[in-house]
């Protein structure tokens, strides 16, 4: 078997390698299990969900098994995690204060026949 793979098939292998890289490519497409670091929480008692917030700016939803959106604020010089989270009761939204003073509406829309949820407006609060 090693004389097989000392006889000059090593150009081969290099680009089978290549190609193996380039087709079994690692990406992260799921998360689960409760929030790491979080900061700030709410309940939509009418549509049953649990909103929490990170340290590190991120949104999640959680409701019934196998309901759950995911959302990040866009981050800037440093991370700005989430002061505070008010969902408006039965209509699917939720706006975020940051700790960077800035206000973001959030809410779930079908898109190609998925609910996404979505980055609506932003507003930066002035002191």
């Amino acid at each position: 078997m090693l004389k097989f793979m000392k006889r000059g098939h090593h150009h081969e292998n290099e680009a089978r390698q290549k190609l193996q890289k380039e087709l079994f490519k690692f990406e992260k497409t799921c998360y689960h299990g409760f929030a790491h670091r979080p900061t700030a929480m709410d309940h939509d008692p009418v549509l049953k969900l649990l909103v929490i917030g990170t340290r590190t700016g991120h949104i999640r939803i959680h409701g019934a098994p196998g309901v759950e959106f995911y959302g990040q604020h866009v981050q800037g010089e440093s991370d700005n995690g989430v002061a505070k989270l008010i969902f408006l009761p039965g209509q699917g939204r939720v706006i975020s204060l940051l700790d960077d003073n800035s206000l973001h509406l959030w809410e779930w829309n079908l898109v190609e026949g998925r609910s996404e949820l979505v980055l609506v407006k932003s507003l930066n609060l002035e002191e």
